[in-house]
């Protein structure tokens, strides 16, 4: 099987990030939740998006922590935008 390219969107709350995994068509590979702890998110990227092109997340309060601590974790290609929608399940649209 090949690697495709994956791309991972954080939607982030104080006590759940909502993560969802989509492929380069733009399609739904793995949607779940987790904690809002750093190690647990890593953890969750690396068994569901271990390829990731690019992991990027809403900026807003947790932001700042957040990507620093994800950065600090070698999450690679992470990103930071402006958020677009309201509401925690809106990471794959």
């Amino acid at each position: 099987m090949s690697q495709q390219e994956l791309y991972v969107g954080l939607d982030v709350s104080l006590e759940t990030t909502s993560i969802c995994v989509v492929d380069h068509d733009g399609s739904t590979v793995w949607r779940g939740s987790c904690p809002t702890d750093a190690a647990i998110i890593t953890k969750t990227i690396r068994l569901r998006a271990a390829n990731a092109v690019r992991v990027g997340l809403e900026t807003g309060q947790m932001s700042n922590w957040l990507t620093l601590s994800l950065r600090a974790r070698a999450t690679r290609h992470l990103s930071r935008c402006a958020p677009r929608q309201t509401g925690a399940q809106n990471a794959s649209q």
